[in-house]
């Protein structure tokens, strides 16, 4: 039975779809969310928007809408996050298929119609997907070269599980157009701040629903300072682990598919060792087997204070590093650093504000080559201290302090951060300046006190 495309005179057919709107503090951004489902080139059943205690206007912004288009309900309560927000508007539509957008995202006019093309289609699709094009926040086209990394790793291993455990390039749930049933088969939005999209993803792989993937750019992604996934990278790395060790798991113990045979899952421990997750994937799965019952899910081994007293103890031992590139595929490239420059990298690198500022840099701007360049620097400035090596330990409280304000005062911007990298290099020339004639003068006594 098709979608039930019905034309009126002057107006676009209708089809049977909910579209769903989180509304969380955009009222920038969700009048246009709202625009681009109402500019469709078929007409949705309903739009339903749950404001989920935002504390801007976003409620009015909606509501001003609400009250011209009565396809749109609208209510508001108090703040409960993202993943419980959208199951409860899905709980509450009506239509046969259920569409997600996210408050400051944007459809093009041709995706419901596309999408619900696909699974009119094919009894077998469960959910649609789209490629995905990126905006600022002032609308202007941007690219977004994480995303251009994680996609060609995708295309280049031609499973859709693998690609997304190596990163999510389905990128939100707003690129989520799916049989309404779905949700009961495969389960509610799991209660996650940052990953509840990628679990929904991996569990419905593992569930054996279809999701067909259309290399059309039919949904828009805006790219902000309030993204979701930017407030806290660690989190998202730790939720990212807890995600991709539930997608090990239930595979494990699903038979009959060739996907889920042995070498399906070392596959995916090499792309998660890819990704420098294997030790927060083992304490992960680990847990989840100790406690049995008791740990169902992602968010439930994540709210257990055992869990994440052990995780906290790993995660500040682990290094920031820089995925491999993904024409690597699975190897994880690694290469033996001589002591001292090994200890200055991990020394800056592991500070608080400088792990938080290269991460959200990376995310944000997608500065790879800068970033590179800057880890060379690093490591051409820590050779030089190999021969003063105790003196380079004994330091490392004023280069971490220098950093520190350095990064402070330069909020971001990479090129007077590399003017602050070239007074360090200063510094540490005239360190090693001082410290040959502390050594000289140390040889010259050691001659004098010997003649004597």
């Amino acid at each position: 039975m098709g979608s039930g495309f019905v034309r009126a005179a002057c107006d676009p057919p209708s089809a049977d779809v909910s579209v769903v709107i989180p509304v969380y503090n955009h009222d920038r951004f969700v009048g246009a969310a709202i625009e681009s489902v109402l500019s469709q080139t078929v007409r949705p059943r309903e739009i339903l928007c749950i404001d989920d205690g935002s504390t801007d206007r976003s409620a009015r912004a909606v509501e001003a809408v609400a009250v011209r288009h009565p396809s749109v309900r609208f209510w508001s309560r108090p703040n409960e996050g993202a993943a419980r927000t959208i199951n409860e508007a899905i709980r509450a539509a009506r239509g046969r298929y259920v569409a997600i957008l996210n408050s400051d995202d944007l459809y093009d006019p041709a995706r419901l119609l596309r999408c619900l093309a696909v699974l009119d289609s094919d009894p077998e699709a469960a959910v649609v997907a789209t490629d995905v094009s990126f905006v600022n926040d002032q609308g202007d086209a941007i690219r977004f070269p994480w995303y251009e990394e994680v996609y060609a790793f995708y295309e280049k291993i031609g499973d859709l599980g693998l690609g997304l455990a190596n990163g999510n390039f389905l990128m939100t749930t707003s690129n989520i157009v799916g049989r309404r049933t779905v949700f009961a088969e495969v389960g509610p939005f799991d209660d996650l701040r940052y990953t509840h999209d990628l679990d929904f993803f991996l569990r419905l792989l593992v569930h054996g629903g279809r999701l067909v993937h259309l290399r059309e750019p039919l949904l828009t992604y805006r790219v902000h300072g309030g993204n979701t996934v930017s407030q806290d990278l660690a989190q998202v790395r730790l939720e990212t682990a807890v995600v991709t060790a539930f997608f090990a798991r239930r595979l494990a113990s699903v038979n009959g598919t060739a996907a889920r045979e042995p070498q399906y899952l070392s596959r995916l421990l090499k792309v998660i060792d890819r990704q420098q997750l294997t030790r927060l994937v083992a304490l992960a799965l680990l847990h989840a087997l100790r406690e049995g019952a008791g740990v169902v899910s992602p968010a439930a081994c994540l709210s257990d204070p055992a869990f994440r007293s052990q995780a906290s103890s790993e995660m500040a031992t682990v290094e920031l590093a820089k995925p491999a590139e993904p024409s690597a595929a699975y190897h994880q490239h690694t290469t033996a650093n001589p002591p001292t420059r090994q200890r200055l990298i991990d020394r800056i690198l592991r500070g608080s504000l400088p792990r938080r500022f290269f991460a959200s840099v990376r995310w944000r701007s997608g500065l790879d080559a800068e970033l590179e360049e800057l880890r060379s620097r690093l490591e051409r400035l820590a050779g030089t201290l190999d021969a003063g090596r105790g003196h380079a330990v004994a330091g490392g409280a004023r280069f971490d302090a220098e950093l520190h304000e350095s990064i402070s005062a330069l909020g971001g911007h990479l090129t007077t951060l590399e003017g602050a990298l070239n007074e360090l290099v200063a510094r540490l020339a005239e360190c090693e300046s001082r410290l040959a004639s502390v050594e000289t003068r140390r040889a010259y006594t050691d001659r004098a006190a010997r003649g004597s």
